[in-house]
């Protein structure tokens, strides 16, 4: 059902401009030992975490109090789903039998604010990782963290945001390696499978965490070669 995630169109361009000219070549990579994303607070820049958008869904983003904050300006794009408006970091590579832990913390301007989240190929066609369902509103194994190659039944389903902050987290072990994945936020006015943005709506992301508690050989770099295996 989420084959068509992969067609809307990113606009990671646009992250650059989040640099600031006083810090665009001093700007550090906020990384510890086993993290893999190539960037967790936002304290200096955006990427490689960008916005996506399906036309004529639209957004508009900003580094804020070291957070990425995100505007909607129309909630509904081509494809009438929540993945038509988006945040997603790509380049995550995931060693098989290691352990991660995922969290993220979130706020929206209103209570009640449906948010999506997932790690998947990007396709969009597997889903190794979902927030929320019937586990909870958590990160867990999705249903194709399967080594059968048969689906899994760990279908995430939206988390309802609140005005102040709240932190979703969860671990996971991958089957095998999972290459070239993405760590996707959907959230835009969908039709069957959650999503109910408004026109006016803000988000706001930080202190995101993906952390393999078992070795550090999948660690981020400088050169944007996340979790090299």
């Amino acid at each position: 059902m989420h084959k068509k995630i992969a067609k809307a169109v990113t606009a990671s361009i646009l992250a650059a401009s989040m640099l600031s000219t006083t810090v665009a070549t001093v700007a550090p990579m906020t990384v510890s030992a086993g993290q893999v994303l190539g960037e967790t607070s936002f304290e200096h820049k955006a990427l490689p975490w960008h916005t996506c958008e399906s036309s004529p869904a639209k957004q508009t983003f900003k580094i804020e109090d070291g957070a990425f904050h995100v505007t909607i300006i129309e909630p509904e794009g081509a494809d009438k789903e929540k993945w038509d408006l988006q945040v997603r970091h790509r380049k995550l590579n995931l060693i098989g039998g290691h352990t991660y832990k995922i969290s993220c913390t979130v706020k929206a301007s209103r209570d009640g604010m449906e948010l999506c989240s997932k790690i998947g190929n990007t396709e969009g066609d597997k889903e190794y990782v979902e927030l929320g369902g019937q586990l909870g509103d958590i990160f867990h194994e999705g249903p194709h963290n399967t080594a059968s190659g048969e689906i899994g039944m760990n279908w995430g389903k939206p988390v309802k945001l609140t005005t102040e902050y709240q932190t979703f987290e969860g671990e996971f072990t991958p089957y095998a390696d999972l290459k070239n994945c993405e760590w996707a936020f959907h959230y835009a006015k969908g039709s069957q499978w959650g999503g109910n943005a408004q026109a006016g709506d803000e988000i706001w992301f930080d202190e995101m965490i993906l952390e393999d508690t078992t070795g550090t050989e999948g660690d981020a770099d400088p050169n944007n070669h996340y979790g090299a295996i």
